[in-house]
């Protein structure tokens, strides 16, 4: 193993990467060619301003998927809401400032994908595709 990296799980080491905390790439040996590279650096913090307001895990989701945003800087009751690709409610959670989390039961729903839009009383924040199986 490469000294130069930290020793952290798989686990944790994924995580990490798709909060944007930390960059990382595996070495990888091409076949028939002696090239091969190693890569680990930190997130730059103007990546972390362009992530999304909020994200959903898991994505692909079979019974649940975990809503993850952050609404306490708004400072106010914000909705998330489950739309199918034909445009119908499906579901709808309400989200206080405090909250940075909602789990959503998705057992119920037929297997496809669905649009899932955070709002609050300025409109749209952000809207997540969510894959249904």
């Amino acid at each position: 193993m490469d000294a130069s990296l930290p020793m952290i799980s798989a686990y944790a080491r994924g995580t990490l990467v798709k909060e944007g905390v930390m960059e990382y790439t595996e070495k990888v040996n091409f076949p028939g060619n002696s090239s091969s590279f190693n890569s680990f650096s930190p997130a730059n913090e103007s990546e972390l301003e362009k992530e999304a307001s909020f994200s959903i895990f898991p994505n692909p989701a079979c019974n649940y998927a975990i809503a993850y945003f952050n609404t306490i800087e708004l400072n106010q009751n914000s909705v998330l809401m489950v739309y199918d690709m034909n445009g119908r409610l499906l579901r709808q959670y309400d989200v206080k400032p405090t909250e940075t989390q909602v789990v959503l039961d998705i057992e119920s729903l037929p297997a496809g994908v669905y649009n899932c839009l955070l709002n609050c009383n300025d409109g749209v924040l952000d809207v997540q595709r969510m894959i249904k199986y």
